[in-house]
């Protein structure tokens, strides 16, 4: 009597030990094949400190979208496994613009260093009609140089990125723009998001079945738009600017001329 009950311990002993290791295994692979985050604020409550840095760009100020506002933060990210793009809207003005920078704020998930994310990219598209319907089509595409650097701030319990980023110049009609604002980094990058100005948000998030441009209440639940800046140089109606520019650039003459005024 006392080998079989003996028997049937070590039965029930093993077979808990089974259980338990396919239970671990069980929990490995669900969370391996999670999906990154679509927002942060799904995730952990929200901690900021509101403590602007100075405008970091000399040039004229083409759209401003204010500060974060501490509400969320949306995935825009290019990694090797993830391609997340977020665009949101601004309008130019008079005869149009040269830009060839742009600012934004970000965290990312892991609260990594800036110098994790290994470049930007900046994506402008045109709109379509008088609603808020952005291109499908880019029109103009550009690898940008960055500096980015922590600010003192935290938000959702990370330190909160500024991103200053200069590109090739890209001219502007008057009109409503989108631009998207793309760091390239091994972990998933959240956009700050800003009080609303004009329209809000669309999303790219062909991972979980979400094409170009899918507004962003339908995978957020509510409308939001996100921290950047865009500054550059106003075209003028009289003065060619790429002209001058050449001429400043080959021209001892016409740069002599300029000093002395």
């Amino acid at each position: 009597m006392r080998k079989i009950l003996k028997g049937a311990v070590i039965l029930l002993v093993a077979a808990l030990m089974i259980l338990t290791t396919f239970a671990a295994s069980a929990n490995t692979m669900n969370y391996k094949n999670e999906t990154p985050d679509l927002s942060i604020a799904e995730s952990s409550e929200a901690y900021h400190i509101i403590t602007p840095v100075p405008k970091p760009s000399g040039r004229a100020v083409l759209w401003d979208n204010g500060l974060p506002d501490g509400i969320n933060g949306v995935s825009c990210v290019l990694r090797s496994d993830l391609d997340r793009e977020i665009v949101d809207d601004f309008i130019v003005d008079g005869e149009g613009w040269y830009v060839s920078d742009a600012h934004c704020r970000i965290i990312l998930n892991q609260d990594g260093e800036p110098s994790t994310i290994t470049g930007f990219k900046v994506f402008f598209y045109q709109n379509e009609g008088e609603e808020c319907n952005p291109s499908i089509q880019r029109f103009e595409e550009r690898d940008a140089t960055s500096n980015a650097y922590h600010t003192g701030n935290e938000y959702f319990y990370r330190r909160e990125i500024a991103v200053d980023l200069e590109f090739e110049k890209v001219l502007l009609d008057p009109g409503r723009w989108w631009i998207c604002i793309q760091p390239v980094v091994e972990d998933n990058c959240f956009w700050l998001t800003a009080a609303q100005q004009e329209c809000p948000i669309f999303a790219s998030y062909p991972d979980v079945g979400y094409n170009k441009w899918t507004a962003g209440n339908i995978l957020f639940a509510e409308d939001y738009d996100v921290s950047f800046q865009i500054t550059g140089v106003e075209k003028s109606k009289s003065l060619n600017i790429p002209f001058l520019e050449f001429l400043k650039e080959r021209s001892l003459i016409f740069r002599f001329l300029l000093q002395l005024f």
